[in-house]
């Protein structure tokens, strides 16, 4: 095990292979399928909440690039009026434009 782990450190050092997952599972006989609300999650990497998560284009880029999930930043809402009941946790700096995303299945989120 322990060689089969070093050779695969060397290998994949810069990158990992498109199908890591499976390569795991054939490897290490390790399946990193899991479920979250219902939904497959194929493996346990992703991406938290942050400034790399505001836009359509970050998760296109994400979903390319084979995370298995993106963590969207929080959505403070607002009245008409603008005022917001949890406005403590709001970061002004950070300007996000809400809309629908559909799922890689076609499900809308």
């Amino acid at each position: 095990m322990r060689a089969k782990l070093e050779r695969d450190f060397d290998r994949f050092k810069r990158e990992l292979p498109r199908d890591f997952p499976a390569h795991v599972r054939e490897t290490y006989g390790i399946d990193l399928t899991a479920r979250y609300l219902g939904e497959v999650v194929p493996h346990p990497i992703g991406k938290g909440s942050g400034q790399l998560s505001l836009n359509a284009g970050q998760l296109e880029d994400d979903a390319a690039a084979g995370l298995a999930f993106v963590v969207l930043k929080t959505v403070i809402a607002e009245d008409e009026a603008g005022a917001q009941a949890m406005a403590a946790w709001a970061i002004h700096e950070s300007k996000m434009k809400v809309e629908r995303r559909s799922a890689g299945t076609g499900r809308e989120g």
